[in-house]
């Protein structure tokens, strides 16, 4: 990712963000990639580092190019013990799965496996991350609207200080929020709780739409490290795979895209 391209994410003081080497090509539109080793932790103990308010550790692979409408890009996001993120929103759908550790989102308490899912604009939150930290994937449908926004009393928190946060006037159902810290996620419209299961599959927008995401899970397993993926992005009636991968330290595996689906094939 360019860091001053359309599609550059936000940099903060505390966060590192991970810089790759060259990916390996496998073939035409097919590349390999790697999720880096050292869980919760990051690959070298960074997230441990003494900062104030805690260090966070990001990498990032991307479905699409600068040269394309949009990209839907999956955030690899590792966070120290007991770091707080206050209400937010994003202007895309989102979709935040737990891989390790745990983390509080508004009242739900996040374990390997769990996932969050909103649609656009809508606020949620805070983010608690749990006692041993956390590691979660952070999908974006269209990373372009990502940045969303942090209503204008969180100008000064600590774990947003330095940033180039956007603070904007909460509007339409975030007025809701006006004068809380948290949001339940029990009945609320436009929030999906649900859990990796093999084969299941979530739609990052609405069915129907050919620029819509599409997350699937090939396969999971419940242990101290949870195997997700395969992700899919629809986008004008086509379709980009990325290989099975899994979060344990111990083994080197992969992440990458694949040549579009067959002309004619349908999008459930």
């Amino acid at each position: 990712m360019a860091e001053n391209g359309k599609f550059a994410m936000q940099r903060l003081p505390r966060s590192m963000v991970h810089v790759k080497a060259p990916v390996e090509p496998l073939g035409p539109g097919l590349w390999l990639d790697h999720i880096q080793p050292g869980g919760r932790d990051g690959p070298n103990g960074e997230v441990r580092s003494l900062w104030p308010g805690g260090r966070v550790w990001t990498d990032m692979f991307c479905f699409g190019t600068q040269a394309d409408p949009f990209i839907f890009a999956v955030p690899d996001i590792r966070l120290p013990a007991n770091q707080l993120w206050p209400l937010h929103w994003h202007d895309c759908w989102i979709a935040v799965i737990v891989l390790e550790g745990t983390c509080l989102i508004g009242d739900w308490w996040m374990e390997p496996g769990d996932i969050m899912i909103t649609e656009p604009g809508l606020e949620y939150g805070p983010l608690v991350i749990g006692p041993d930290g956390c590691q979660m994937f952070e999908i974006f449908g269209q990373l372009h609207l990502c940045g969303g926004g942090y209503s204008p009393e969180f100008r000064d928190h600590p774990t947003l200080a330095g940033g180039d946060h956007a603070f904007k006037e909460r509007t339409g159902v975030n007025v809701r929020n006006h004068g809380r810290s948290s949001l339940p996620c029990d009945g609320v419209d436009g929030l999906t709780k649900t859990r990796l299961a093999a084969g299941a599959r979530w739609n990052l927008g609405v069915a129907g739409d050919p620029d819509r995401g599409i997350d699937r899970a090939a396969a999971a397993r419940r242990n101290r490290h949870v195997v997700t993926g395969l992700h899919e992005m629809a986008r004008h009636g086509q379709t980009h795979r990325a290989q099975p991968y899994e979060t344990d330290p111990h083994r080197r595996t992969s992440l990458g895209t694949a040549d579009p689906a067959p002309p004619g094939r349908t999008l459930p």
